[in-house]
């Protein structure tokens, strides 16, 4: 059983695909709100990566020092 609804145009409109569309529209709004921020601008993950970048200059600044010394011998 699907009630109809008379609108001001006289055109009719199923009550369920009414329904169901609100909930898709309003799902897609909600999604919308939690995922705003980028993923690498969270403080947590942005801290996170500059660390690895740091760690892996050290260790590539680290290693190239011990090739140059080497070689110097």
């Amino acid at each position: 059983m699907s009630l109809q609804f008379n609108l001001s145009n006289n055109s009719s409109m199923n009550f369920p695909l009414l329904v169901a569309h609100m909930a898709k529209a309003s799902a897609i709004k909600m999604s919308t709100v939690t995922e705003s921020i980028p993923l690498e601008n969270r403080p947590p993950i942005k801290a996170t990566i500059i660390s690895l970048y740091a760690l892996i200059f050290f260790f590539g600044i680290s290693g190239n020092a011990l090739v140059v010394r080497k070689s110097l011998k």
